[in-house]
C-alpha cells in the first residue's frame, strides 16, 4: 500500500527521524536558556533590592558596603564562610538578644531573602555552608 509522504524502506525515513531529533533537541535547549535568562535575571533582581534594603536597614551600623562600624563585619571572607544563610536569615527576623542587632522582624519573607543574597554577593566564590538540623 501507498501513502504519500512515507517512505516503503526504512532507510529513507531516516533523514526525517534525524532532523526531527535534531530540532527536538534545540527546542529543549532553547526552552532551557530561556530558564536560565530568567533566573539570572530574577538573581540579579533580588541582588539588587537587597542592596536598597541594606541601605536603608543595615548600613548605619554594619557599613555602605559591610565593612562594619558598630555592627560586625559582614564581607568579611571568614564570616562568610562558616555563616549559613538560615543563621542570617534568623539574624536579620530575631535579632540578637543582649548584643546590639535589632530585630527587623516587618520585612518579608522576601525582603530577608534579598538581604541574604546582597550579602553573599559581595564574595561569590565563597561556597555557602549548611549545617545539618541534627540534635
Amino acid at each position: 500500500m501507498f501513502y504519500p509522504g512515507i517512505h516503503t524502506k526504512p532507510e529513507q525515513n531516516n533523514g526525517h527521524l534525524i532532523l526531527f531529533f535534531m530540532m527536538l533537541v534545540f527546542a529543549a535547549s532553547t526552552a532551557v536558556g530561556f530558564v536560565s535568562a530568567a533566573q539570572a535575571s530574577d538573581t540579579s533582581h533580588d541582588i539588587q533590592s537587597g542592596q536598597l534594603l541594606f541601605q536603608k536597614n543595615c548600613a548605619a551600623c554594619h557599613g555602605s558596603e559591610g565593612g562594619g562600624g558598630v555592627g560586625v563585619p559582614l564581607n568579611m571572607s571568614d564570616f562568610l564562610s562558616t555563616t549559613s544563610d538560615e543563621y542570617l536569615k534568623k539574624t536579620i527576623q530575631l535579632g540578637r538578644p543582649g548584643r546590639i542587632m535589632p530585630a527587623f522582624s516587618t520585612l518579608s519573607e522576601t525582603q530577608v531573602n534579598n538581604l541574604v543574597h546582597y550579602i553573599r554577593s559581595w564574595k561569590p566564590k565563597i561556597k555557602t555552608p549548611v549545617y545539618s538540623q541534627k540534635k
